[in-house]
């Protein structure tokens, strides 16, 4: 019976390569994930500032998102 050894790196190295593998597989096959879209920002929207318009007029916009309970009052003294 022979016995073999194999060292740390050898191991981690190898897999290292087959995590990589199997990611670019599933990226060929099923594409980004929503999860990475998100952390990478891709497809993101931006924000319109402004428009060419004829005449003169002023737009408002706000985030409601922390302190929503507050909306209701804000846009009733509009």
């Amino acid at each position: 019976m022979k016995i073999y050894y194999v060292k740390r790196s050898v191991i981690v190295n190898l897999f290292a390569v087959f995590v990589l593998a199997f990611i670019s597989v599933l990226y060929f096959n099923y594409g980004i994930p929503p999860v990475v879209r998100t952390f990478l920002n891709i497809n993101r929207q931006l924000p319109i500032y402004s428009v060419d318009i004829p005449d003169k007029r002023v737009a408002i916009s706000f985030d409601a998102s922390w302190g929503s309970d507050k909306t209701e009052r804000i846009l009733q003294n509009t």
